[in-house]
């Protein structure tokens, strides 16, 4: 006989929090993104996971910007997310990988750092235009070491 699961499709305890991150294999939630990104923010509960290559793009290109903003808003509209991170890696391949982003180290993080702020301007822009100034942004990079970085500044 097959298991079955049943889902609670009215229990709406997560969504807290809303993460972008890449789509990437090699950093899906059952391997290595999401558990350190949750042991560095606790705060993040059970979030809405949003998967994106390259997610900075994704917010600074206007030709790909809706639809990342679309799927932003709605979490936070249908499950009240009051914080939004926006989550980087090493070695990311919609960024050219490595070779194109600094070589590694502290050349690639800066990189990072630097598409994360361009892309925080753009959700911030369109948040308050939409009224909703009061949902939070947070950066955060996955780097070689499998470490989380949070970006501040």
């Amino acid at each position: 006989m097959n298991q079955t699961t049943k889902i609670n499709w009215h229990d709406h305890s997560g969504g807290k929090a809303t993460v972008l991150a890449c789509m990437d294999p090699r950093f899906a939630p059952e391997s290595l993104d999401i558990p350190p990104l949750l042991l560095a923010m606790p705060e993040l509960g059970k979030p809405d996971v949003i998967r994106l290559a390259g997610v900075g793009q994704n917010l600074i290109n206007p030709e790909h910007r809706a639809g990342a903003l679309h799927s932003i808003n709605l979490s936070i509209e249908a499950h009240g997310s009051g914080l939004v991170v926006l989550y980087h890696h090493y070695d990311c391949g919609a960024y050219g990988s490595t070779k194109k982003c600094g070589d590694g180290g502290e050349a690639e993080r800066k990189f990072h750092a630097t598409e994360l702020k361009k892309a925080r301007e753009v959700l911030r822009s369109f948040l308050v235009a939409n009224g909703k100034s009061d949902v939070a942004i947070k950066l955060a990079y996955l780097d070689e070491d499998t470490e989380v970085v949070i970006i501040e500044g």
